[in-house]
């Protein structure tokens, strides 16, 4: 599995903690649950999640672009107007062509 986080430094903001505003530096995030970031964030003295100050994401790979995260957080109005965008265009590379000469066949305009 491709680790999404590096590097990451947490500061607890618990006033009464002992470690508070020292920032720390953390063991790495897999990626792949929220569970597991949740416990790293957690400061080892009071117990509070701290604060993340500092990621280094690893960039995507080359040619890896995947949206389903993107089209899926999405409004249902902006999920209508995004789908209904890719059928028009999907209509007019792909079938418009097509659906033209037929209808000029239909009334006899076409041989």
């Amino acid at each position: 599995m491709h680790n999404i986080l590096k590097k990451m430094k947490v500061k607890c903001n618990n006033k009464t903690c002992s470690d508070y505003g020292e920032i720390r530096e953390v063991e790495d995030w897999s990626g792949t649950d929220s569970y597991s970031l949740y416990l790293i964030k957690k400061c080892p003295i009071c117990g509070s999640q701290r604060k993340t100050i500092e990621l280094k994401v690893d960039p995507a790979p080359e040619g890896f672009n995947v949206y389903f995260g993107k089209f899926s957080s999405m409004n249902k109005e902006d999920q209508k107007r995004v789908l209904k965008k890719r059928s028009q265009d999907h209509f007019k590379k792909n079938i418009k062509g097509k659906k033209d000469y037929m209808d000029r066949k239909f009334y006899g305009l076409e041989d």
